[in-house]
């Protein structure tokens, strides 16, 4: 065993057992604040690493939660700042519950650095995997607040498992298309709400949210009027390109 080893060891067990105090919700609040106060001490990446963790963890207590998590935010933007940048992105890419991860990192690196790792970590999530519902969500909200962020990586969601995360995006979308928008992005979005309306999955309230955006925005459907002539609910019709009432 080398020097390090012996040194390292005794660390990371305190470190692990600050860690499960932190995250504990029937510890007393004075003691896991006093292990958030142990693991700033120690400062070491798995420390750090540990102090992230916090952000990903709700107790039932929402004042006490908030006021934690508060300070674990400010520790690592304020205290550890660039120490806690890959801490917080492998957090982001690996979690479920991000979006505090998300806010904190917004400040210790730049939008289009930011836009580009949430980009990519959506993309590894299957927008048809049960399992990652929550992470989704995450990504997608803070994504939809960030102009450098494409439509093209938010509309395969709106054929999204969860019902819930399809309206998150349309919503998204009927945002950034209320103006004057590229015309490529038009038809992005005309393209993935004719496939919710041919979805056989699509239940009928995504099935009417997709057919009243489609309208408030006036898009074309003249590229798929023969294939949705026979998909479209009850009561609407295509009229030169225009979805419109019966």
């Amino acid at each position: 065993m080398g020097l390090l080893d012996l040194f390292s060891s005794p660390i990371h067990k305190k470190i692990d057992r600050a860690k499960g105090v932190m995250l504990n919700e029937h510890h007393q609040a004075q003691v896991r604040q006093g292990a958030i106060h142990e693991l700033m001490t120690y400062g070491t990446p798995a420390a750090i690493e540990a102090l992230v963790e916090r952000l990903g963890v709700s107790i039932r207590d929402t004042i006490q939660n908030e006021h934690e998590q508060g300070w674990v935010h400010d520790l690592l933007v304020d205290h550890f700042k660039e120490r806690a940048v890959e801490p917080l992105k492998d957090f982001i890419a690996r979690g479920a519950f991000v979006s505090r991860a998300i806010l904190t990192l917004k400040e210790l690196i730049s939008e289009e650095e930011l836009t580009e790792h949430l980009r990519a970590t959506l993309r590894r999530y299957d927008p048809k995997d049960h399992r990652t519902v929550t992470a989704r969500e995450n990504l997608i909200d803070a994504l939809g607040e960030l102009a450098a962020c494409p439509l093209r990586d938010l509309t395969p969601y709106t054929l999204d498992h969860s019902d819930d995360v399809r309206v998150k995006v349309m919503g998204i979308l009927e945002e950034r298309l209320k103006g004057p928008a590229p015309a490529e992005e038009r038809a992005e979005v005309t393209r993935a709400l004719s496939d919710v309306l041919l979805d056989p999955f699509s239940s009928g309230r995504i099935t009417r949210a997709a057919a009243a955006l489609i309208m408030t925005l006036a898009l074309d459907l003249s590229p798929y009027a023969e294939r949705l002539a026979g998909a479209l609910p009850d009561g609407l019709r295509i009229e030169r390109g225009q979805l419109r009432a019966r």
